[in-house]
């Protein structure tokens, strides 16, 4: 496989000169007569399948599909109406047909981008005109909500280009047959899951069944929590939580570098910083006092304790009063010392 092309007519120019370089044949992929020919056996099994079949509604990007399916269907039951589809920012074949002569489109960003041809086929553009019926077009938003309206009814996942028909058919732009069954072909799965994902979410924004809150609420306790019952409180299921606990969330509107930030930022923890340090600081000071005192009141407990003993019990009364002090002495200097760093 050689990968190469922004568009189908650049890969077919560098389809054909690999060919003629290596001497091989090009099959186009929809203006052959025999791709058309393949492509119409989807024709014969909608007449065989459908007795009452009225209508048939077929995605149209380089006509192949659709004039095979046209030739097919009318050769065998001409009362069946065939209508093509394109998206309306590349609507190559509808203005060409409409115009009377070749026409371009130009190159757009679709959701359909399985049809999205710039350019009519020299084979399909003339039978085109001659079998279709008429060529509608649909717009982007039109395309998604088929696609999601197969996705949920129908548990079909469908390409934009492949739901253009049904699109067709949602938003009128073409009507179902008055009285038979009206037939939309879904040509194409190929479509990347994220894109599907994003359409969905978007589907259920669209009607209500998906909300963005953005609140601010307190940095405290529970302050979260009040708002999650609000929201369960709606019967509401909420998907996702972001819970951003440093001022404003717009990066635009204030640099995580700035120094005028709002309350909950930098300023906010420079000042708790600040109130801490004074704090221990004070805390720090008013221990020395209180291990002054200590001191004094252990020196008149021993000085007591060496007057009322006598000998030995003196020697030992004054050695214990020494130790207790020692002791009393350590525990007051840690005590301060930790209340002062810890606050």
């Amino acid at each position: 496989m050689i990968l190469g092309g922004e568009s189908v007519m650049e890969c077919l120019v560098l389809a054909a000169e690999r060919a003629e370089a290596a001497g091989m044949t090009v099959v186009h992929p929809f203006d052959d007569p025999d791709v058309i020919a393949g492509q119409g056996t989807l024709g014969l099994e909608l007449v065989e399948a459908v007795p009452d079949l009225a209508k048939v509604v077929v995605p149209v990007g380089g006509g192949g599909l659709a004039s095979g399916v046209a030739i097919a269907v009318k050769s065998a039951r001409p009362d069946v109406e065939v209508v093509g589809v394109q998206v309306e920012t590349c609507a190559a074949f509808a203005d060409s047909l409409r115009g009377g002569s070749v026409v371009e489109a130009p190159r757009p960003l679709t959701i359909a981008d399985g049809i999205a041809v710039k350019r009519p086929g020299k084979v399909t553009l003339p039978l085109a005109r001659e079998w279709l019926d008429s060529v509608v077009t649909v717009a982007e938003d039109e395309i998604a909500e088929a696609m999601v309206l197969l996705l949920e009814r129908a548990k079909q996942v469908v390409e934009g280009a492949g739901a253009v028909g049904v699109a067709a058919l949602m938003f009128e732009r073409t009507p179902p047959a008055a009285a038979g069954t009206t037939v939309a072909i879904l040509s194409g799965g190929n479509v990347d899951a994220g894109l599907l994902a994003e359409v969905a979410r978007r589907h259920e924004t669209e009607m209500g069944r998906r909300m963005l809150v953005q609140s601010r609420i307190g940095d405290r306790p529970g302050s979260l929590a009040r708002l999650l019952a609000v929201v369960g409180g709606e019967a509401a299921n909420i998907i996702e939580v972001q819970h951003v606990r440093e001022g404003s969330t717009s990066t635009s509107a204030r640099p995580p570098s700035s120094s005028s930030s709002k309350p909950g930022g930098a300023t906010t923890r420079r000042r708790c910083s600040t109130r801490c340090e004074r704090r221990a600081t004070r805390r720090a000071s008013c221990a020395e006092p209180r291990r002054a005192s200590t001191l004094s009141s252990i020196r008149r407990r021993s000085r007591r304790s060496v007057v009322s003993g006598g000998g030995g019990g003196r020697r030992r009364a004054a050695g214990r009063g020494r130790a207790r002090g020692r002791a009393a002495t350590r525990w007051a200097g840690a005590r301060g010392h930790g209340r002062g760093a810890c606050g």
